[in-house]
């Protein structure tokens, strides 16, 4: 890629977005339909497949929307990803939802009804996005400090301003960090748009990670041009990373495999809520590191663990998983290989 046009990475809409547009789109159907109708034909059932946020987000949304009756559901892993410190919450301020198969997790019946409002503390660690859940439908929840709350108390400020106007959503860094893995382990230079140094994203300290794996990272009016050379392996015994992915740990598989690759010791923390992402992450990781050159890794069908294999050069058991935050990622990994071989 020496010497070539930069390229621009784009995204498409992730399937996540998707699965809950289409969701919202269906309660707003049922919400116009007659009483009778609905009790004729029982709760209308939602799936959001392995859609995590979208999950989160409508068990607080369905349990405040007066008249909604709901099946919450989604595919066989969902039904390992605790959703109990939400359910609890919402009880406690007068929501009904029975669990449909394990206590704490999904699927959930809801009938939504008026809650109360009054101020809530979430100590559970799973996941931030059960208070950014709450916080949506107008509960103030005291909570521990996480880039992600961060970001939806300023989407809730922006949105509550009068004569707000609507502005495009800043990309994503998370998806960024495959990149960023991509020209530290082959080399070259891309060019991202509609990143921001001044982002609120935790997924931001990328750029600091993979700096010490040898890309800069220049900032523009556009967004970023990152720019990595091939590495000769370092010596294992003096090049140890030390990273704490508490506050990043959706960056943990690139960041894992490119030390694979260039031959780093990672010493990684907090990683311990990742075993209740879209796989048991860092099980999946594991596998990963360990999958010999020529193999097959497999992915758990989580979108990150493809990614961060694929960029590397490896197989994957499951390309289309990537769909779910990243639909044209295969395309972009290919304008990236055509040019390097140009």
């Amino acid at each position: 890629m020496h010497g070539d046009p930069l390229m621009e990475v784009t995204d498409a809409m992730p399937q996540d977005v998707v699965l809950l547009k289409a969701a919202l789109d269906r309660l707003r159907l049922q919400d116009r339909c007659a009483n009778e109708t609905l009790a004729a034909v029982g709760p209308l059932t939602l799936n959001v497949g392995n859609a995590g946020t979208a999950f989160r987000f409508l068990t607080a949304y369905c349990a405040q929307l007066v008249g909604c009756e709901v099946v919450l559901d989604g595919c066989e892993r969902m039904h390992h990803r605790p959703i109990g410190p939400l359910v609890e919450a919402l009880r406690t301020f007068g929501a009904k939802i029975d669990y449909l198969g394990q206590e704490g997790f999904p699927p959930l019946h809801i009938k939504g009804q008026k809650i109360h409002h009054a101020r809530c503390t979430m100590h559970n660690g799973v996941s931030s996005q059960f208070a950014s859940a709450l916080e949506l439908i107008g509960i103030p929840c005291d909570a521990p400090a996480s880039p992600y709350l961060t970001m939806t108390r300023a989407l809730i400020q922006d949105y509550q301003t009068p004569d707000t106007k609507y502005q495009t959503p800043e990309k994503d860094w998370s998806s960024a960090a495959f990149w960023y893995e991509y020209v530290a382990i082959h080399g070259g230079e891309i060019e991202m748009q509609g990143l921001s140094r001044d982002s609120v994203q935790g997924d931001r300290v990328v750029a600091d990670i993979f700096e010490q794996l040898g890309v800069d990272t220049l900032y523009t009016n556009a967004g970023v041009r990152v720019r990595g050379t091939k590495h000769q392996t370092p010596d294992t015994q003096h090049q140890t990373l030390n990273i704490d992915f508490s506050s990043c740990p959706d960056l943990y598989p690139a960041v894992a495999m490119t030390c694979k690759v260039l031959g780093y010791a990672l010493q990684a923390t907090g990683i311990e809520n990742l075993r209740y992402k879209e796989s048991d992450r860092v099980a999946s990781v594991e596998a990963m590191l360990l999958t010999q050159e020529g193999g097959v890794v497999m992915t758990e069908h989580d979108h990150r663990i493809a990614m961060a294999a694929m960029v590397a050069g490896y197989k994957v058991d499951d390309e289309d998983c990537v769909n779910k935050s990243y639909p044209n990622f295969k395309q972009e990994q290919c304008k990236l290989l055509f040019h390097a071989e140009a």
